[in-house]
């Protein structure tokens, strides 16, 4: 399934877009690529939070779009301007909430795909 190139695809790629504009980003870069980027940082140690992001997106959709969903998520946004508002800790709990109650939904749903299309 290329969900990228879908009906469903679209959609969760408009969803993520909004959930980070909402989070105080660009409402061109998905919540995937902003975890992406943020666990590329060569210089400083990757913060434990987005360690976590990243672990609980890039298990969501392996069922869909293989590993490393959201550094190929990056890699298809690298040419956007990634810098925004300084992450609070207000847009922290905002995006901690949308990333949980997302997956919680989408998890259930991909993973029982996979099984199906294995068979």
């Amino acid at each position: 399934m290329d969900y990228n190139n879908s009906y469903l695809g679209n959609n969760l790629n408009a969803w993520s877009q909004a959930g980070n504009a909402a989070c105080g980003g660009k409402s061109s870069i998905t919540i995937s690529a902003r975890i992406g980027e943020k666990n590329l940082a060569k210089d400083t140690p990757v913060p434990l939070f987005w360690r976590i992001c990243e672990k609980i997106v890039d298990t969501t959709f392996y069922p869909v779009d293989g590993k490393y969903h959201c550094y190929k998520a990056y890699v298809s946004d690298a040419y956007e301007d990634f810098t925004w508002q300084s992450w609070k800790k207000g847009t922290l709990i905002l995006l901690t909430i949308f990333l949980v109650s997302v997956c919680a939904i989408l998890t259930p749903i991909f993973w029982t795909y996979q099984l199906f299309k294995k068979k």
